[in-house]
């Protein structure tokens, strides 16, 4: 347990660099808390964190089109835009299985 969180931290303070917001919920999805109340990283989150460390260039998950419908979503980010994103579909889900898509923005 001890190393996993430790890996956690290594990982949360390397992503605080480029997006804290990305961080912060790595660390809320991964980290202590999420291990003591024993809950699993839900699939949509696993699946966005594997497609972020993946080797392969961005573009992998988000190509020339998406990245437009990622920009009509965030100029106004709210539920009912959200199926704008399924070209993104690691971004899609993650937000699609939330109700409250605020905190989630600034990953976007």
């Amino acid at each position: 347990m001890l190393e996993h969180l430790n890996c956690v931290n290594d990982v949360y303070e390397k992503l605080n660099i480029e997006c804290s917001a990305l961080a912060t919920l790595f660390r809320e999805i991964f980290g202590a808390v999420a291990m003591l109340n024993k809950k699993a990283a839900p699939a949509p989150y696993r699946n966005l964190f594997r497609q972020i460390a993946a080797e392969e260039s961005i573009l992998q998950m988000i190509n020339g089109s998406s990245l437009e419908n990622l920009g009509h979503f965030l100029s106004n980010p709210c539920q009912a835009q959200v199926t704008k994103l399924v070209t993104i579909p690691t971004l899609y889900q993650v937000l699609q299985s939330n109700s409250d898509i605020e905190p989630l923005i600034p990953v976007a």
